[in-house]
């Protein structure tokens, strides 16, 4: 489908956007296979790189794991100690909300007490066993690199996901568009939410704040209120449900779908169901301004400004959505808080929005509320 032109209709930017979510992935895996033949390139400067593009692989060793970059094909795992019975479980796998593996593999077992090393291979599940001496220490290393095969079966994972994201967007928009008037879409002007790569990585580059929450809530609470005491208890009590929370924290390719599906949302949402009808004219100008400066920063102070209140907007959203995922309560919380400033119905619409995503990663994972995906194979 052929790219709207700059003078299109806000409704038909819209449209457009809506009908080619499907391919949100698409522009996400360019970008990955273009960094991946970079890192393989010695000249290459990955460092430089934006963060979005850090897929990473995970092998867990016993009780212990180490996630690594997608490109890396040699590494060692941590120190594992060898369980009382005597079987120590590999496994290997990308990082990801899904389970998919990365299999097929030779691996090295190096028992570091008696010196001793072992070929293993692994299962075309990424699994393998060795047999151990009970309380020895021993390290596995990997040789051996991601192949073409194993990255499309990582991508197909998500299109469950992205199908039933394009169909909630949907739905929102029937009842959105009702209420967007000439007046209003004359306000809102050319600023879709196209999602370039320069915006998204504006927001990306600020949302190591959510792992850092799930790592020590105490540390937050003047974002997290009364719920950094809750998710404290929760990471010591039930320490499994965390660690669900910081799979998809640490799940690059599904948060990149939310956030895309924030940006949409975001675009589409009517002047009126934002302030008001008595604001909406001043309410078009402020949502203007706050979609075309997630597109491409404009030069002037309060550019900085409206620019800085997007990606803070963008980011409070995931955080809510992760913290949900975490303890439910925690994420409309969160957005009472820290929107409350903005008034009642910009809370309502965030809450609205965070409850929307909830219950389809909650149906998807077909897990209990509370739980998403299970953080291993």
């Amino acid at each position: 489908m052929p790219a709207p032109a700059p003078d299109s209709s806000p409704l038909d930017l819209i449209e457009y956007e809506l009908d080619g979510f499907h391919q949100s992935l698409a522009l996400y895996r360019q970008q990955v296979t273009s960094w991946y033949a970079q890192a393989l390139d010695k000249a290459s400067h990955a460092a430089d790189l934006p963060s979005l593009l850090g897929l990473e692989r995970v092998l867990r060793v016993g009780d212990s794991q180490v996630s690594v970059s997608m490109s890396d094909t040699d590494f060692a795992s941590s120190v594992a100690v060898c369980p009382a019975g005597g079987e120590l479980r590999i496994e290997s796998q990308f990082e990801s909300v899904y389970d998919v593996p990365l299999g097929n593999l030779q691996v090295q077992v190096i028992g570091l007490d008696d010196g001793s090393s072992t070929q293993i291979q692994l299962d075309a599940q990424g699994k393998g066993t060795h047999h151990c001496t009970a309380g020895g220490r021993y390290q596995v290393r990997v040789q051996g690199g991601v192949t073409p095969a194993q990255v499309e079966a990582l991508f197909t994972s998500y299109d469950g996901l992205t199908a039933e994201l394009q169909a909630w967007l949907r739905k929102e928009w029937r009842g959105f568009k009702p209420h967007w008037q000439a007046s209003a879409s004359s306000a809102i002007g050319s600023g879709i939410l196209a999602g370039t790569w320069s915006a998204i990585s504006e927001v990306w580059d600020s949302l190591s704040l959510v792992q850092d929450i799930l790592k020590d809530p105490a540390k937050h609470i003047e974002r997290l209120g009364t719920q950094a005491a809750e998710l404290a208890a929760l990471a010591r009590e039930a320490p499994q449900v965390m660690e669900q929370a910081m799979l998809l924290a640490s799940d690059e390719a599904a948060l990149y779908l939310m956030l895309r599906t924030a940006m949409i949302w975001l675009s589409a949402l009517p002047p009126s169901q934002v302030a008001g009808k008595t604001a909406e004219v001043l309410a078009g100008f402020a949502v203007s301004l706050l979609i075309d400066l997630l597109i491409a920063l404009v030069a002037g102070k309060t550019a900085e400004v409206l620019a800085g209140f997007a990606v803070s907007l963008l980011i409070d959203l995931l955080i809510a959505l992760v913290l949900t995922i975490a303890l439910q309560g925690a994420g409309i919380a969160y957005l009472g808080l820290r929107l409350a400033k903005y008034g009642a119905q910009v809370v309502e619409l965030a809450v609205g929005f965070v409850k929307g995503v909830f219950d389809i990663l909650k149906r998807l994972s077909g897990a209990a509320p509370g739980q998403v995906w299970g953080a291993g194979g």
